[in-house]
């Protein structure tokens, strides 16, 4: 329609405008170029979502601006002589051509025709369809390709015809002339019903779908651990005239498989080439394939490449790896036991196979630093003094050893002045969320955040860590057990030490307690029991408890529950019937649900019993009141005698001594017992 525009043949609306020879020649190609360009913008439009072609075939603007605004352009290349004013005739003449141009562009699209062809290099034109009859009757399909003398303007030579099986869509027929246009129609019939597809005018050239290119090699780069060199072979170079592009897609075979695709412009007249892909991670497993396709085509893109696997060499690690650490107590000499953890290196980081680990310890105002520690684990106890000192890790590969990570761990003196983080926790789905606030406004570079299984206040197992950067203020632990009570401790670091600290109890998620509360009866009474029970261990606990509930069944048939708070484990229960026999268990509750412990059965003591009781109590108190005032007399008596023989000794009267009453028998006597006194 548009050539007929242009020659003004019999039936086009300008049959009856005059149009000079040359008018007529340039405005020919600038038509022609404007059909090229549209079918180009359509399907760029069509297919710039797969991301397949380069921004240049789109011409870097929006496709769709390039096919609603083309016709401007053909407005801009009308040949207009400079400085002369347009004849009415010739204004008439564009203005009629660029509206009609304009309203055949608009309506027409040639991608919305049912029939889709593509040629090969061996002459194939390969078209294919879908059903054209309504309500999908299986028809008979007639596919008539003609050769076409300039372009598209009359056919030459009679049409090569294919006939396809009942129900196929699709034929193909061989061609002499690779470069000629060709005008597709084709024909659909039923026993019932018969319709006609719209000719279909193309060039052969620029619908070809080439043959995937053969990738010879893929060597690493010498010197370089980052670089592949790509060499490959395109046996369609020979047949073609035009640019083609070319896609080299590397599919990295990692933890997280990912696909890029580099975009390059090849040279006609190369048939054996090659691509260096540099900044590619070291010691990193690719497959790669590529695909072409003509430049003047842009419709079909060769097939896949068969798939060659490449790895990049092996290069020292590129950092330490991540490490903390973890005071678990004391030893006999007063020092400190204390676990240094580590993070394996990532792929990325680590660049080559990692041997081991080693680990240094340096006391704070020492030079040298000391090994402590050579091992493949992630882990190493060591035992410190109290004073501060830090730790270095290193990595050990096969091509090197990497730089190291440097902690500070603070004196023991320190470690109760530090400021608390406000930390708190909440349960999900899947796991703990875990937030934080810094007491101070001074900025972290990171945050560490480590968990272990709580097993008793001195003992915690299976300790696991994870670090942030200094901007984030909460993590998911995702990586835990239910009914299982956790250590969590948060730490920020500011220039490798910690500046602030807090530790705190979660359970990973909430469950009603494995064991419910064993209650007992400590006393019994006419009218009332006391009653109480023990914790639950931390480790079938399954929770928080939130509080304890009391359930008595009397012996009538009446029940009664008691809730009482979490810190509370003993109850008395009054105005009891005496002699009767009551059931009792205790429920303890957590946010995950509720467990009961087993049933006791109590009797309440009756009146004999109780008047014994008094009795007993009222005879033991009068002989209590009867022995002590005997027992107090009798140690006064004791203590006065005492005393009196003491401060008051006995001294014998002289008037009732034996001398007065003594007579001597003469005097002679007497004197000489005086004499002897």
């Amino acid at each position: 329609m548009l050539d007929s525009l242009v020659e003004g043949r019999e039936g086009s609306v300008m049959a009856d405008v005059p149009v000079k020879k040359e008018m007529k020649k340039e405005m020919r190609k600038v038509l022609f170029d404007c059909k090229m360009h549209y079918t180009k913008s359509l399907l760029c439009i069509k297919r710039n979502s797969t991301s397949l072609f380069p921004e240049d075939i789109c011409q870097n603007i929006s496709c769709i601006t390039l096919a609603w605004l083309y016709p401007l352009k053909v407005l801009m290349t009308l040949p207009v002589k400079p400085r002369k004013r347009m004849k009415q005739k010739d204004l008439l003449h564009h203005t009629v051509v660029l509206l009609f141009l304009f309203i055949h562009t608009s309506a027409v699209n040639p991608t919305e025709s049912p029939v889709s062809c593509f040629t090969t290099l061996l002459r194939t034109i390969n078209c294919f369809w879908n059903p054209i009859l309504e309500d999908h009757v299986v028809a008979n399909y007639t596919l008539s390709v003609t050769e076409q003398r300039g372009h598209c303007v009359r056919d030459y030579g009679e049409p090569i015809l294919c006939h396809p099986k009942k129900g196929e869509l699709s034929c193909s027929v061989t061609v002499k002339n690779f470069y000629a246009e060709y005008k597709i129609s084709l024909l659909a019939s039923s026993i019932s019903q018969q319709a006609r597809m719209h000719s279909l005018c193309f060039s052969a050239a620029h619908v070809v779908k080439l043959d995937p290119p053969v990738i010879e090699t893929v060597l690493p780069k010498s010197g370089r651990s980052d670089c592949l060199v790509i060499q490959w072979t395109n046996h369609n170079r020979i047949h073609l005239l035009d640019e083609v592009v070319c896609v080299i897609q590397f599919e990295e075979k990692d933890s997280k498989p990912r696909k890029t695709e580099k975009i390059l412009q090849e040279l006609p007249d190369d048939s054996a080439m090659f691509h260096e892909e540099c900044e590619l991670p070291p010691f990193s497993n690719y497959t790669i394939q590529m695909r072409i396709v003509s430049k003047s085509s842009i419709v079909y893109w060769s097939d896949w490449s068969k798939a060659v696997a490449a790895v990049t060499p092996e290069a020292a690690p590129s950092r330490g790896p991540a490490v903390w650490w973890k005071i678990t107590g004391f030893d006999a000499d007063g020092r400190r036991e204390c676990i240094i953890l580590w993070k394996p290196l990532k792929k990325n980081e680590a660049n080559s196979r990692i041997l081991k680990y080693k680990v240094y310890y340096k006391q704070d105002g020492k030079q040298s630093a000391l090994p402590v520690c050579s091992t493949t684990e992630f882990q190493c106890a060591i035992v410190v003094p109290l004073e501060s000192y830090s730790i270095s890790v290193f990595a050990l590969s096969t091509m090197g050893i990497s730089p190291p990570t440097t902690i500070t761990i603070p004196p023991a003196s320190q470690k109760a002045a530090l400021p608390l983080l406000h930390v708190t926790c909440s349960s999900t789905e899947d796991g703990l969320l875990v937030r934080w606030q810094p007491v101070y406004s001074q900025a972290s570079t990171a945050y560490i955040i480590d968990w272990c299984e709580f097993f008793n206040e001195n003992v915690c197992n299976n300790t696991r860590w994870q670090i942030e950067p200094g901007n984030v203020t909460q993590v998911h632990i995702k990586e835990g057990k239910e009914c299982l009570k956790y250590t969590i401790r948060v730490s920020a670091l500011q220039n490798h030490s910690v500046t602030e600290e807090h530790t705190t109890h979660y359970y990973w998620k909430q469950t009603a307690p494995r064991v419910g509360p064993e209650v007992r009866a400590e006393h019994i009474e006419k009218f009332r029991v006391q009653l109480a029970w023990d914790i639950i261990p931390d480790t079938l606990r399954c929770g928080f408890i939130q509080n304890y509930t009391l359930v008595v069944q009397h012996q009538q048939g009446s029940s009664f529950s008691y809730v009482v708070n979490s810190s509370v484990h003993h109850y008395t229960l009054l105005d009891l019937s005496p002699g009767s026999n009551i059931t009792v268990h205790v429920m303890a509750s957590t946010d995950g649900g509720s467990t009961s412990g087993p049933d006791i059965v109590i009797r309440t003591g009756d009146t004999d019993q109780d008047g014994k009781g008094l009795l007993l109590t009222l005879l033991g108190l009068m002989l209590f009141f009867l022995l002590v005032p005997v027992f107090l007399a009798f140690l006064y008596k004791k203590l006065f005698y005492r005393l009196r023989k003491h401060f008051l000794p006995h001294v014998p009267d002289p008037a009732k001594s034996s001398l007065c009453s003594w007579k001597p028998q003469n005097i002679h006597q007497g004197l000489s017992c005086i004499r002897s006194l």
